[in-house]
């Protein structure tokens, strides 16, 4: 067996093995830099205009939905104003009532509205800019009927006697009319019946005096008071109000809802049916002679004429413009006068104009535009 020897020997590397492995100058490197960012503003700018799209109509969908959802709340609220209080022949019994919704309260309405009286449009400064307020004014009797007749009274025990057949529910609130005038009381427990349950219900009641024998009453059941009116954050909201001391007709605040926010137009006007065809032929602003004071004291022949109620409302969408791409004017004409009726708004209509960057800030904002018309449906049904 032979071995083999191997002497190895380093040898130093040439030029051209140098060469080869040398790795990126900084030339090189600074161009690639200079591409990876290039390439990387390429990418931020497609995905902050989609995002900046994103947000717009979002902005915008959001500020159609808020529109949508006010127009259906005061649309909701307004067609059920008047139950039990504009129904024949309840109003004319508390057409004789005196006035007293307490307008000096707004925004917080302190008396009970002995009038009948289904809806009251006023006015309210918000920001030097004046905007409409709604109250509307309703009922909830569970059972109709017509105003009842006290046929007895025992003020030891606080209760009466009623010709009813059904009888009165615990926390219902009764309007009473008699001799001294009118005076709102709170039924405390549900009426004990006749055994034949046909002719009267004792009621066990709470108020400022006794009710005297003979005297009328009108069941307005769960009385219930919204208020839409635009805050100081130009936000509108609907406050709710319920009867909590019949003694002296206070309202008790239960609850503020938000509707929508960002609104800088609303208003409201009175469709009246001024020639008893039933039809609407005036459109009527809050103003004389159908401002607040006046309707306090306004016979209910006056108040029939009140048949639809029309509300303009204008949402600024939330979010502002980035670009000028949107740097253009939004107009709107509203609360126009149709051909052949009678308006207390110019002829041609309210012209609303919101240039571009004078809102808040300077900056340019999207509007929308919501009007429509509401119908009493008590009112008209009587």
């Amino acid at each position: 067996m032979r071995l083999i020897s191997c002497n190895a020997k380093f040898l130093p590397l040439r030029k051209a093995d140098l060469r080869h492995s040398r790795g990126f100058s900084i030339v090189e490197l600074l161009i690639a830099l200079i591409i990876s960012l290039l390439a990387l503003y390429a990418v931020y700018s497609v995905f902050s205009g989609n995002e900046r799209v994103n947000r717009t109509i979002t902005s915008v969908n959001e500020a159609q939905v808020s529109g949508m959802y006010s127009i259906f709340l005061l649309r909701q609220s307004i067609e059920s104003a008047g139950v039990r209080i504009i129904e024949r022949p309840n109003a004319q019994l508390l057409n004789g009532c005196p006035g007293g919704i307490g307008l000096g309260g707004i925004p917080s309405p302190a008396s009970l509205s002995l009038r009948p009286l289904p809806l009251v449009i006023a006015q309210r400064t918000v920001d030097a800019s004046v905007y409409d307020e709604i109250f509307v004014f309703s009922g909830g009797a569970s059972r109709h009927v017509d105003p009842l007749t006290i046929t007895a009274v025992d003020t030891s025990a606080s209760q009466f006697t009623v010709n009813s057949p059904f009888g009165l529910h615990a926390g219902d609130g009764v309007i009473v009319a008699d001799a001294s005038g009118c005076a709102i009381y709170r039924i405390e427990a549900d009426s004990v019946l006749d055994v034949a349950r046909t002719t009267t219900a004792i009621s066990t009641y709470q108020g400022s005096a006794d009710p005297e024998i003979d005297a009328q009453l009108v069941d307005l059941g769960d009385p219930v008071r919204h208020h839409f009116y635009v805050d100081e954050s130009l936000s509108l909201q609907m406050a709710v109000w319920r009867l909590s001391n019949p003694g002296n007709g206070q309202w008790t605040l239960t609850e503020t809802i938000p509707v929508t926010g960002s609104v800088v137009f609303f208003r409201a006007q009175y469709g009246l049916d001024t020639d008893g065809d039933q039809s609407v032929d005036t459109w009527q602003d809050a103003i004389a002679p159908w401002d607040y004071d006046t309707l306090l004291s306004a016979d209910i022949a006056v108040i029939r004429q009140i048949k639809t109620i029309r509300v303009a409302l204008v949402v600024r969408v939330d979010e502002p413009e980035k670009t000028q791409t949107f740097n253009q004017a939004t107009r709107f004409t509203v609360l126009t006068c149709p051909g052949g009726m009678t308006c207390s708004t110019p002829t041609t209509g309210i012209q609303l104009n919101y240039a571009p960057g004078t809102a808040p800030g300077g900056m340019t904002y999207r509007y929308r535009l919501y009007e429509t018309e509401i119908p009493l449906r008590n009112t008209i049904w009587n």
